[in-house]
């Protein structure tokens, strides 16, 4: 989903600063229920972009903390292949190089990726909402 900083119209209009319409907003959603493979999932793939984002040297011990609650989550739904791959990364760091430590999480990365668009896909194929990764 993109968020739009500004869009053309009759001009600049920033969304964000324009004047609303108490009629047009959109009406309001269900609250979102997520089962717990899509929680393990979605927080494993939020701590591995959250490395990508502050790079791989010099992590403090939050970050290998969550590494390994994130493999502990996928190994308690029984996703021990992702929660393996997920304890190879926060070894790889805490025993190796940064630069060791890229194939291990992109091997994660793809594998809960493809683990998450599946498991969505099967609970659409079985009538329930699809959940956006967030």
């Amino acid at each position: 989903m993109l968020d739009p900083l500004a869009v053309p119209a009759d001009g600049l209009v920033i969304p964000d600063l324009a004047a609303g319409d108490a009629a047009s907003a959109p009406a309001p959603t269900a609250p979102r229920t997520t089962d717990p493979i899509t929680l393990a999932l979605e927080s494993s793939l939020s701590a591995l972009a959250d490395l990508a984002h502050t790079g791989l040297r010099g992590l403090g011990r939050s970050e290998h903390d969550r590494l390994a609650g994130a493999a502990s989550d996928l190994r308690r739904t029984g996703l021990d292949a992702g929660a393996a791959l997920v304890q190879a990364v926060a070894t790889t760091l805490a025993n190796e190089s940064a630069d060791a430590s890229v194939a291990p999480w992109a091997d994660a990365a793809i594998h809960l990726l493809v683990a998450l668009e599946l498991h969505q896909e099967a609970d659409l194929s079985h009538g329930a909402s699809p959940v956006a990764i967030t």
